[in-house]
């Protein structure tokens, strides 16, 4: 079963391209993230959460170089906003913003072989609402460690073991953040394939992702602090690193769906030959 799963998935891989689907899917991600960032900060101004916040949310994980280029960038947007300079429908802003998901969908269409009959606007319409349900969970990641720490903070000051709260606080955080980002691509490879997934079979690959991509993010954030990549790129330096990043991301993410379509796959074969 194992041997079948590995030899299958590689042969996935080399066939459906995941490298190249990589790429193609990490320039979405470009497109999309400033649209989303503004979207979400503009949304989230009506909850008691500041873009400070927001962008601390992806901070452990970024290349310093990358996080400093999304924070130039997002409070330019901002500050033009605010001055009228700068104005943008909310259609435009939706569409932009969505454009990654859309490109998720069909990459998972073509893992699990299904056609896409779905009409562009209802593409669309799935793809804004896993836009949504992903601002949703960074709503979720950045309430829950204010009021948890509140709430956390509170339960220990009574049982007298505040010191040994804080020392735990660090680890909740993290269990907390990787907990919200696991329901993300549960979400995704549940409800993006146009085929009926039980959560059960989008586990695996929800799994895989969760891990893969914040191990990944981690060495990949460690990798570039040792280089200096402004030496070859110039001012370009940060927005390589970016790309770079969305790459690394791109690919955990569609691994993690192949990994699903796969085990899918040898199911299927399994009962036919049943």
């Amino acid at each position: 079963m194992f041997l079948t799963f590995i030899k299958e998935l590689k042969r996935r891989i080399l066939e459906e391209r995941l490298y190249d689907l990589s790429a193609q899917l990490a320039y979405y991600f470009l497109m999309s993230i400033f649209p989303f960032l503004l979207l979400a900060v503009t949304l989230l101004g009506y909850l008691p959460i500041s873009g400070e916040n927001i962008l601390r949310l992806i901070e452990p994980y970024a290349p310093a170089n990358t996080y400093a280029l999304v924070e130039y960038n997002l409070s330019i947007v901002l500050g033009k906003q605010q001055d009228g300079i700068f104005s943008i429908s909310l259609l435009i802003t939706l569409y932009l913003a969505s454009i990654a998901f859309q490109s998720v969908i069909r990459i998972l269409n073509n893992a699990y072989q299904v056609e896409q009959d779905k009409s562009f606007i209802m593409q669309w319409i799935l793809g804004v609402l896993l836009m949504f349900g992903l601002l949703f969970a960074v709503v979720v990641s950045l309430m829950l460690p204010v009021f948890g720490r509140v709430i956390g903070g509170f339960v220990f000051s009574l049982l007298g073991m505040i010191h040994f709260f804080y020392e735990v606080w660090i680890w909740l955080r993290w269990l907390i953040s990787s907990f919200v980002l696991f329901m993300v691509f549960l979400s995704v490879y549940k409800f993006a394939p146009n085929i009926k997934i039980r959560f059960k079979e989008a586990l695996p690959g929800a799994l895989f992702a969760t891990v893969g991509w914040q191990l990944s993010s981690l060495g990949f954030a460690y990798y570039v602090s040792l280089n200096n990549y402004s030496h070859i790129y110039g001012n370009l330096g940060g927005l390589i690193v970016l790309v770079g990043w969305f790459y690394l991301t791109a690919l955990i993410l569609i691994l993690g769906g192949m990994i699903n379509a796969t085990l899918s796959q040898i199911k299927m074969m399994q009962g036919e030959k049943k």
